[in-house]
């Protein structure tokens, strides 16, 4: 009843996923991967106040099929997304100071994401739809986080924590125009004669006639 109040009809997944096949095996088979997430730390005591560490861990996320839109795609996988991993390598030392009256802790951590489960406005060419469900290939996090705590006094005590962080895409195939793409591309595209920057990644444009 919401659909057909903007004018769509209500999808029949039960029909549809009864009757199609996906490389010999009906869709309607569910998605149950298995994960095995492991978390290993190494900590070495250099005394009594102080130690180092490193840790790997590894995490996934099941994939999906993202049912958002009103109408079902004539290809049933375009509505899947896939599994999501993440790796993480971290070395980091903690430790107290000034016979404990100061504890301080620091890490350098890197994050590894592949097939990055995303939400993103869907393309023009999707009028049934405005979001979708989608991995965004692999991106990096990296960077520094610290704490220093100190009882300044019997009931004083100052904090100081914070983080110096950067995120990449590394990989992300199909992702829409970032600002300085899409003038590019939109230039180019009713400027013939201009040639876009070589570290200008191209943009796929779906432009309007009226513009």
């Amino acid at each position: 009843n919401l659909a057909s109040a903007v004018g769509q009809s209500q999808p029949d997944y039960a029909s549809r996923l009864t009757s199609e096949v996906d490389d010999g095996a009906p869709l309607t088979e569910k998605i149950s991967p298995s994960f095995l997430d492991p978390t290993i730390t190494l900590r070495y005591r250099v005394n009594d106040d102080h130690s180092l560490y490193a840790r790997f861990a590894e995490a996934a996320k099941a994939a999906g099929y993202d049912t958002g839109q009103t109408t079902i795609p004539a290809n049933l996988d375009e509505m899947r997304f896939e599994n999501e991993l993440g790796r993480t390598y971290e070395l980091g030392a903690k430790g107290n100071l000034w016979d404990g009256r100061a504890r301080y802790d620091v890490s350098l951590f890197r994050t590894d994401f592949i097939d990055l489960q995303l939400s993103g406005l869907a393309p023009q060419f999707l009028d049934n739809q405005t979001s979708v469900s989608l991995n965004a290939g692999k991106q990096r996090v990296q960077g520094l986080e610290f704490g220093f705590t100190v009882a300044a006094t019997d009931r004083l005590t100052v904090g100081l924590q914070g983080a110096f962080m950067d995120g990449k895409m590394t990989d992300f195939a199909g992702s829409t125009c970032n600002n300085t793409e899409l003038y590019s591309a939109l230039r180019e595209y009713y400027d013939p004669s201009y040639t876009p920057r070589s570290d200008i990644l191209p943009c796929t444009l779906f432009v309007d006639a009226t513009l």
